[in-house]
């Protein structure tokens, strides 16, 4: 069977023309080494080694989350023994209240503005 290409050219190319058919085979062949480039620096590993990567930074992440829960749970629960309110406390608290729905769960009631 054979082999599939490019059509021969049956004809000369004028120059306009071979000044257009370089230009654009240059700027092809850049792209070409761009994405080479990419592929060099980025994907360096094969797939299964990008997904074992990837899963395990999953699991970084989830237990990142957990320990941030946690503390803002126990820093929370700290602030509330000690009676304190820091800057983002006093910021929602005073925004809940302007829009009425933060003090009337704890027996106060909202601003009238």
């Amino acid at each position: 069977m054979p082999e599939l290409g490019p059509a021969k050219r049956t004809k000369k190319l004028e120059p306009d023309e071979q000044i257009n058919k370089d230009r654009l085979k240059a700027d092809l062949d850049d792209v070409k080494k761009k994405i080479q480039t990419l592929l060099d620096t980025y994907f360096v590993f094969d797939e299964a080694t990008t997904a074992n990567i990837q899963r395990q930074a999953g699991q970084l992440v989830q237990k990142l989350v957990s320990v941030t829960l946690t503390f803002r749970a126990a820093f929370q629960a700290e602030k509330e023994r000690r009676h304190l309110l820091d800057f983002s406390d006093l910021r929602t608290t005073l925004s809940d209240n302007f829009i009425g729905r933060g003090f009337a769960g704890k027996g106060l009631l909202p601003t009238k503005i």
